[in-house]
């Protein structure tokens, strides 16, 4: 069992807050590393692909409800997202929470300067879930479709494309299908 000291927790979260770049979007606390984490615009998109599958495979939710704003020891207030497993008996309870913001709550809290960004992040995650709509994934890389998606052929016969891949191998094949006549 690893302990986890409050002194400590507060010099990390100080030396994250005097490091911190302007390109960085959110920070949290990594339970793997024992360390507060930070996260710019790519390793955020990244995370939000993780939160998204599982969110879609009932993992994990987003409560609107823990969504608040809170202020560490130092005065600097924060826009809180709390990722929560669905199964709370497996959810861990935040020492970022309990140590710098003053609640306790089991999840993952992730930090945000701006609200709209915190907000932006929930919606994506947890879009049309709460409406009971199916994922809609594209029939050559698997990812989510965002929109109507595309005719795959010749690529694909049946299914949906996503726009990368419509771009990226779609279109192409067309072209050079339409060369070959």
């Amino acid at each position: 069992m690893t302990t986890i000291h409050r002194n400590d927790i507060a010099r990390n979260y100080l030396g994250m807050v005097q490091e911190k770049e302007k390109t960085d979007i959110c920070w949290g606390y990594n339970q793997n590393v024992s360390r507060i984490c930070v996260f710019d615009e790519e390793e955020l998109h990244q995370q939000m692909k993780v939160w998204r599958t599982m969110a879609l495979e009932g993992k994990i939710v987003i409560m609107n409800y823990n969504n608040m704003k809170k202020k560490t020891f130092d005065g600097k207030e924060w826009y809180i997202l709390v990722v929560q497993p669905k199964e709370l008996e497996d959810a861990p309870l935040d020492p970022v929470g309990t140590m710098l913001l003053g609640f306790m709550v089991s999840g993952y809290i992730y930090c945000f300067k701006n609200k709209k960004n915190r907000n932006d992040v929930a919606k994506w995650v947890m879009r049309k879930l709460d409406r009971g709509e199916k994922r809609n994934d594209c029939c050559i890389c698997e990812y989510e479709i965002e929109g109507y998606g595309n005719n795959p052929d010749p690529v694909r016969e049946d299914g949906r494309c996503c726009d990368k891949c419509n771009a990226e191998k779609v279109i192409p094949a067309r072209i050079m299908e339409a060369s070959e006549r």
